[in-house]
């Protein structure tokens, strides 16, 4: 008797970025991809709609047997649904348990932090788990460290700039901004210098960038990703600046001041007002996602400065789901690292972004060679 082969099951599955994931998957492997949720008939339309390789499966994140159920199935899951900060590792735990590849869109800095006891527990399986396999975090760190592979010997500095814009934050993202006020892991107005995040002298800028005509109000800020990015390529300095529109930047100064996150509910009506800033916002401008990369190091002892900036033009979850879907087939094609990671340093970032440049993504990159006088003075 021959076994059916196991399938990569996407919870929350008929969702725009699990949707676009499972387009993604369908594409660049042979598997059957299972659509999960809690709404059996909103996944047996989505898989419909896919095609003949996709299936519907009905799973339950918060009732432990139906998670166990749906895992059991698959080789590979990824946790599309949310809100994050309420999740935490439900999922990753059933995974781990079920012996399977775990990734999830998600999560960020509180998920990856309480995998981090887990680690030798998912390495000695063999197992990729992926934390934050979409845009800010995933795409931010992955792209920066592809640049500094392919481009540098030594870096020396690093400065991201981020921005989403036209889209509407869902409510699941809203809900995890508002509990992200209230915890350590928000690193607002700060910087990585020689080992350690500071916030002294940071202050948001200006910024002039590629395929924007006017300058951009960016704010400074440092994730976990970027800190763990900085110390594996040694980078004594490294800044990170986002874009975060007008209304949803003073709706969040005033959810901040009122502390209206302090009680369940209160977040909830906090996550509310911050979608409804977010559509004010977005109102009218186009949608696209724009990283732009400026990288000073040297090559074989010559100086030199990297600029590359990386667009796409459509909604974010589009995006999301496309990276996480080539994610995942890289990891089902042995390219992934057995442990927990942050995306840069879970798969080969040249393989990654060679996958990534036949959906038509391409970085758009300048490199300056300084050349270095005997007095020691670069020109």
């Amino acid at each position: 008797m021959t076994m059916k082969k196991k399938c990569i099951g996407i919870i929350g599955g008929y969702g725009q970025g699990g949707l676009e994931a499972a387009k993604t998957l369908l594409e660049l492997t042979d598997y059957e991809i299972m659509i999960g949720g809690r709404d059996l008939e909103k996944a047996e339309a989505a898989a419909c709609d896919l095609g003949p390789r996709a299936i519907a499966g009905q799973v339950d994140v918060w009732r432990e047997p139906s998670l166990d159920r749906f895992c059991r199935q698959c080789r590979l899951v990824v946790n599309c649904a949310g809100p994050s900060r309420r999740i935490l590792d439900t999922v990753a735990l059933r995974a781990l348990a079920a012996g399977i590849h775990y990734m999830d869109m998600g999560g960020d800095d509180v998920l990856y932090d309480r995998l981090v006891p887990l680690q030798e527990s998912i390495g000695k399986k063999g197992l990729g788990f992926i934390t934050s396999t979409g845009t800010y975090p995933g795409l931010s760190g992955l792209f920066p460290a592809y640049t500094a592979d392919r481009y540098c010997d030594r870096v020396d500095s690093l400065i991201l700039y981020f921005v989403n814009q036209g889209d509407v934050l869902t409510q699941n993202a809203a809900y995890d901004v508002v509990c992200s006020l209230e915890d350590e892991y928000a690193q607002g107005m700060s910087k990585y210098e020689n080992g350690r995040i500071t916030r002294t002298g940071t202050v948001p800028v200006m910024a002039s960038l590629p395929f924007f005509q006017e300058s951009v109000l960016m704010y400074p800020s440092f994730t976990r990703e970027l800190k763990l990015l900085a110390e594996s390529l040694e980078i004594p300095s490294a800044q990170n600046y986002f874009a975060f529109s007008e209304n949803a930047m003073e709706t969040l100064f005033a959810i901040h001041s009122n502390r209206a996150y302090v009680t369940e509910e209160g977040k909830k009506k906090a996550a509310d007002e911050l979608v409804k800033a977010s559509r004010r916002d977005a109102a009218g401008k186009k949608k696209r996602t724009l990283y732009h990369l400026v990288m000073e190091g040297a090559f074989r002892e010559t100086p030199r400065k990297i600029t590359s900036s990386l667009l796409f033009e459509g909604d974010s979850s589009r995006l999301m789901g496309m990276v996480t879907g080539i994610l995942a087939s890289l990891v089902l094609r042995s390219s992934g690292k057995p442990g927990s990671h942050f995306m840069f340093d879970a798969v080969p970032g040249r393989d990654f972004m060679q996958v990534l440049s036949k959906y038509g993504i391409t970085p758009v990159e300048n490199i300056e060679e300084q050349i270095l006088m005997d007095s020691g003075v670069i020109i």
